[in-house]
């Protein structure tokens, strides 16, 4: 058996961790099998050895999410099956541990009418509380009309949309990560810079594209520190003036009330502080970005940093991610489904959604 959690301590609540299906594994291509064997097992573990890694680290709870950026580049239908049977794998795990994970809804983007079923399902009848997109969908960003379905649903439901990195397009590859030597391309291209500034200028897009206008109740989540959308916020503020007063007031008005960021992998204090400057520290959540990232060098990290104050870093540690998931209210929605109500697949077009139903 795991560890106990030591409850004297605050509770501690890390909000992107990643998993991956054997199915998922099974169908990956590309860069992604960059990664190695060692990592594709700790992603597939859902059990003991992951709990005793966040017993080591005092992690109390964590709030998976698929690691399947290449769902986004499947045909419609298979995107859509893969979503369900992942969603299904997710909430078994989450059944098996209840008290310790909590859990994103994986959305099949290259069908956004499917994918807001799937996350209406999701949130009634499997009790998870949000979704993770992993960026662009074959080239076509989150400002698409086509994707105003899944917003539409995330809005209704009250439930936050958590913006991942994913690869840059093919045309960017080209021109800023070609003829560098191996392997320093793709890492430029991912971790080391490309994935977050592709998915800062994602967030911005968004913004400037109208779907707030259209959503305004919608929150969104960054992670990364923001992605490098904190150091920039008020460089772009100031630019977006120049053209338009009212976008510069939108774009602001955006960042404080609908955007969320998260810690994963970067536990250091520069880029927190600057965080901390631009950003609502109700709007500042714990994440690990396991296993990519070490979680007890996460944990001890938002434990003992300087940079807040006791009351703000409870805040961090759980207090803003319970508000933001509805932590508890989606376990007792959850339960309560599973007594009273049948299971309904998403994958069958029969079934009625809220927004049909207007």
């Amino acid at each position: 058996m795991s560890a106990t959690i030591n409850h004297t301590k605050p509770r501690l609540v890390a909000v992107e961790e990643h998993f991956r299906t054997a199915e998922l594994e099974a169908v990956l291509e590309g860069p992604e099998r960059l990664f190695s064997k060692a990592l594709s097992e700790q992603l597939e573990d859902l059990g003991e050895q992951r709990l005793v890694t966040m017993d080591d680290a005092g992690i109390d709870v964590q709030v998976l999410s698929s690691a399947a950026p290449h769902l986004h580049s499947m045909t419609p239908a298979k995107a859509v099956d893969v979503a369900a049977r992942v969603n299904d794998a997710l909430v078994a795990a989450i059944a098996a541990h209840p008290t310790r994970f909590a859990g994103l809804t994986t959305l099949a983007t290259p069908d956004p009418e499917s994918a807001a079923r799937e996350l209406e399902r999701a949130v009634h009848d499997l009790g998870l509380c949000g979704a993770m997109i992993h960026g662009h969908t074959q080239g076509r960003y989150l400002d698409d009309q086509s994707f105003r379905p899944i917003f539409e649903a995330a809005e209704d439901l009250g439930v936050p949309i958590y913006l991942h990195p994913t690869y840059v397009p093919q045309a960017v590859m080209d021109a800023y990560y070609s003829g560098l030597p191996e392997p320093f391309g793709m890492v430029l291209a991912t971790g080391a810079m490309g994935w977050h500034y592709e998915t800062a200028m994602h967030a911005m897009r968004m913004i400037v594209g109208g779907v707030f206008r259209k959503f305004p109740k919608l929150q969104l989540i960054l992670g990364h520190a923001g992605e490098g959308l904190p150091f920039y916020l008020g460089r772009a503020i100031k630019v977006l003036r120049r053209p338009s007063p009212e976008m510069a007031e939108h774009f602001e008005h955006i960042y404080r009330n609908n955007f969320h960021i998260t810690t994963s992998a970067f536990f250091s204090e520069a880029p927190f502080k600057c965080a901390l400057e631009v950003t609502p520290v109700e709007h500042i959540l714990f994440a690990v970005d396991y296993p990519y990232s070490n979680a007890a060098e996460g944990a001890d990290w938002i434990r003992t940093t300087a940079s807040v104050d006791e009351e703000t870093r409870r805040l961090i540690m759980h207090g803003n991610s319970d508000r933001l998931f509805n932590l508890y209210g989606a376990s007792k929605r959850k339960a309560e489904t599973r007594a009273s109500a049948p299971k309904v697949s998403a994958r069958d077009p029969s079934k009625s959604t809220s927004r049909n139903k207007r």
